[in-house]
């Protein structure tokens, strides 16, 4: 797609502009993402404010700021937050604390993920990186992408790890219950590394660095050890 190429952003993210109805072709909109174009022609693409949002669930909750600069917030996320809504989340969400603060996000996800680089887990705590334009938007994903911005976890596990390991398994749709992710033949390529920091009086603490970002890929390849955090 000639929109993610030139913006340096994922296909998806580009579909979303389009969807938005923030992208026109010699001023008319682009009304989808698979639209023909031509030599010479002129592409305007939009970057507007995310739209307010309204729900019914009360934001009663603090997120501490790490770090805030024009373009990005790192924010140190509790646990038990969700960062975006979907359909089955019925509580404020860590995008709707950053409404209610009134932040200048990225709509380049769409207005419910507005800002959402990477996300964390709901029982997940830890730094997650937001990002107020576009611009930033793309150019973290990116960093993402090409692996140039990294991912470490720390996390307490049932068992110590025999030895330090890379496990490169896919990761797909569990096929005995399809609201649980587990390794699955040609599923979507994962890949995590796990070492060893301590193991004494029954606490044994982990390390996981990820080089996929697939849901739920931690605990997934962990219970492939036989290991749960």
């Amino acid at each position: 797609m000639a929109l993610a190429s030139e913006l340096k952003i994922s296909r998806n993210q580009a579909a979303n502009l389009i969807k938005n109805a923030l992208v026109s072709v010699n001023s008319k909109p682009a009304l989808k993402p698979s639209m023909q174009l031509n030599q010479n022609d002129e592409i305007c693409v939009k970057f507007a404010l995310p739209k307010e949002k309204t729900n019914d669930y009360e934001v009663n909750f603090e997120i501490p700021v790490i770090y805030e600069d024009e373009d990005i917030l790192v924010l140190n996320k509790p646990p038990q937050i969700v960062v975006h809504q979907a359909p089955s989340v019925k509580e404020a969400t860590l995008v709707e604390w950053l409404n209610k603060k009134g932040f200048m996000l990225s709509n380049l996800n769409g207005d419910v993920r507005a800002g959402i680089v990477h996300r964390l887990d709901k029982g997940t705590s830890g730094a997650i990186v937001v990002a107020k334009n576009n611009f930033a938007h793309a150019k973290l994903s990116e960093q993402l992408s090409d692996k140039s911005m990294g991912r470490i976890y720390l996390a307490l596990t049932d068992l110590p790890l025999k030895e330090d390991v890379i496990i490169d398994k896919p990761i797909g749709r569990n096929p005995n219950n399809r609201l649980k992710k587990a390794i699955v033949a040609d599923a979507k390529f994962a890949k995590s590394a796990f070492v060893n920091l301590l193991s004494e009086n029954g606490i044994n603490l982990i390390a996981a660095k990820l080089f996929t970002g697939r849901t739920h890929q931690i605990r997934v390849h962990l219970a492939s050890l036989n290991r749960h955090i």
